[in-house]
């Protein structure tokens, strides 16, 4: 005979909960004709994220092309940093 003790003891908190899915912290791969060319207007180096794709930018000093996915190169462009190649 058990006690109600028990039960409780064998929960998990937070309960886990199975998935089928399994995360990838590898953004998809992007065809080149899915990028756009953006000229860097800035003078230092910075590391961006890019919001549409969740690719990490890192653009060093002295760089000032940059191929952007498509779905990052508006909020890039928004930013002033950046304008058209």
């Amino acid at each position: 005979m058990s006690c109600c003790g028990e039960a409780r003891r064998q929960a998990t908190y937070p309960p886990t909960i199975p998935s089928s899915r399994t995360a990838s912290v590898t953004p998809p791969t992007v065809q080149p004709d899915r990028m756009a060319q953006l000229k860097y207007l800035g003078a230092t180096p910075i590391v961006l994220t890019g919001p549409g794709s969740g690719r990490t930018y890192h653009i060093r000093t002295g760089e000032r092309q940059v191929s952007a996915d498509v779905r990052d190169a508006a909020a890039f462009l928004a930013t002033g940093r950046f304008k058209q190649a």
